[in-house]
């Protein structure tokens, strides 16, 4: 089936092959099913949300909002996910005993799902989304921040802001004026990220200053 808009979330682990490296398989496979566990806990207990997990592998976790089932603030509800599972993976100590750290990206736009194969069938997503949301992933720059695609900052709405700044703390803000991005071009992407954690008084091509971001319409004391 298509659908005309969706988000996809794509978090992966830092430094899987170098913890596999110095660690007994064992160890890794516990430490991965750990923190792939508490995502599922995030999803299945929908308070993130209405996300859909595609599929976990070795250090890649997929998920999808506005697929199978159809969701308006798919936007929000991925990008609210992907925060909660980034604070979720860092209570999880790695093999070596520091703790997890994960990148996690989102990319909003049309795809394509459907059950694939007749031996052992997987629910499946297609389309440039999926590829986007990795790239978003694999070029955030870490820390307390979820990667994403200009894309899904447009559907956001001050609601959605509200929210996001409710539940996580956090706010939008551009990543500079953009980023290359490999197979992509060039791409203004944005983060959502915790402002007490990052230094964003810096405004160069790489961080902004708090005046850029988009607040929420009361904010706290």
């Amino acid at each position: 089936n298509g659908h005309d808009s969706v988000t996809v979330l794509f978090v992966y682990i830092l430094d899987y092959t170098e913890v596999q490296t110095g660690s007994s398989l064992p160890l890794v496979i516990d430490w991965v099913d750990q923190v792939f566990c508490r995502f599922d806990k995030l999803i299945q207990s929908g308070e993130s949300g209405r996300v859909f997990k595609v599929e976990a592998f070795q250090n890649f976790y997929l998920a999808i909002s506005g697929c199978p089932e159809n969701n308006q603030r798919h936007a929000h509800d991925a990008l609210l996910t992907g925060y909660e599972m980034m604070l979720a993976s860092a209570s999880v100590p790695r093999p070596d005993g520091n703790p997890t750290q994960v990148r996690v990206g989102v990319s909003s736009g049309s795809a394509f799902a459907g059950v694939v194969g007749m031996d052992s069938p997987r629910f499946r997503i297609f389309g440039d989304v999926v590829n986007t949301a990795a790239r978003m992933a694999t070029n955030s720059e870490g820390g307390r921040r979820v990667h994403m695609s200009d894309s899904t900052h447009a559907l956001l709405t001050q609601r959605d802001l509200d929210q996001l700044h409710a539940r996580a703390g956090g706010c939008v803000c551009a990543r500079g004026s953009g980023i290359n991005v490999k197979g992509k071009g060039w791409m203004q992407t944005h983060y959502l990220a915790d402002p007490t954690f990052h230094f964003l008084h810096r405004q160069d091509e790489h961080h902004v200053s708090l005046n850029a971001f988009r607040v929420p319409t009361i904010i706290p004391p």
